[in-house]
């Protein structure tokens, strides 16, 4: 019986206050109330770090998508620079493309989606790409002298390396044909529109005109110049415009209609604007997932009037 008190004493002791410290039972609801609040504090702060991670993606693609679509229309604006009169005209570049096929390019601009080789849309497009130096003097009225030997060096071959234009353009964007190369001297199979006189009145540049195609693989927005394209190490070699980019389609403007591909379009020279759109996606996945943008373009193309 005094045992059986001694127990209900203990009893009520623990619910008892002490000015000394916390009853067990009182200890218990505090680390029960502060695990609660822990608990919380976790799951909020795991929350926000998730929120902030996808946050970090979406900023990291919104910034790579606007990067994007600067670099592509800066490119596409040079579309027709150095050759489109000489298309108009009905000349035709030939050479063999990167993967070794002999082709002809008749217009500035063409859709090459239906290649089927790529992930996505792709189109090829021709300008001056590179300044080869300066006519320092006009030795006849098809060879000319440069005042620096040239880089990339310029061939008779069939790798698209042999197509010149002159900047002023003293016969408008026409691009002239390489028959000969001998050092810094170069003579062409047609006569230039270019005089002595001319060139007391005018820093004559020297363009090397290619084809370039732009297209998608392995999630990057790349550039590949045909004249760079010479042997199977170079091929793999293009200018990467974006990475983490899965998709892109292209619409081509044409006397006031759209077109999504050269199928409905008469002559691809008669192409004024082109527009196009682009995926992204970020770099690494948040929560399981990748974080996706599109976005939109639309170029006039200045060197075509």
């Amino acid at each position: 019986m005094k045992d059986q008190c001694k127990i209900m004493k203990i009893d009520k002791n623990i619910f008892r206050w002490h000015s000394n410290g916390l009853t067990l039972i009182e200890l218990l609801i505090v680390l029960v109330v502060m695990s609660l609040i822990m608990g919380g504090l976790v799951s909020t702060f795991i929350s926000h770090s998730r929120i902030s991670a996808a946050e970090a993606a979406r900023m990291e693609v919104q910034q790579n998508m606007r990067v994007s679509v600067d670099r592509l229309k800066h490119v596409l604006r040079h579309a027709g620079f150095g050759c489109y009169a000489s298309f108009a005209q009905g000349l035709v570049m030939s050479g063999d493309d990167p993967e070794g096929d002999t082709i002809n390019i008749s217009t500035f601009i063409d859709d090459d989606t239906k290649s089927n080789q790529f992930e996505s849309d792709s189109v090829i497009i021709v300008y001056g790409f590179k300044v080869l130096g300066k006519v320092a003097e006009v030795l006849n009225d098809d060879e000319i002298n440069l005042n620096k030997k040239p880089s990339p060096s310029i061939t008779t071959q069939n790798d698209f390396k042999q197509y010149l234009s002159f900047f002023p353009g003293l016969a408008g964007n026409s691009f002239y044909e390489v028959y000969n190369v001998s050092d810094k001297d170069i003579t062409f199979t047609s006569d230039l529109p270019i005089s002595e006189e001319d060139l007391q009145h005018h820093d004559v540049e020297v363009y090397m005109v290619s084809p370039a195609r732009i297209f998608i693989k392995d999630n990057n927005l790349q550039v590949q110049i045909f004249a760079y394209q010479r042997t199977a190490v170079d091929r793999e070699q293009h200018w990467i415009v974006a990475e983490n980019i899965e998709d892109i389609s292209f619409q081509y403007y044409e006397n006031g209609t759209w077109h999504d591909d050269d199928s409905t379009i008469g002559d691809m020279n008669n192409i004024r604007k082109i527009r196009f759109s682009l995926q992204g996606r970020s770099k690494e996945k948040v929560n399981g997932e990748y974080v996706r943008m599109e976005s939109h373009g639309e170029v006039t193309l200045r060197n075509v009037f």
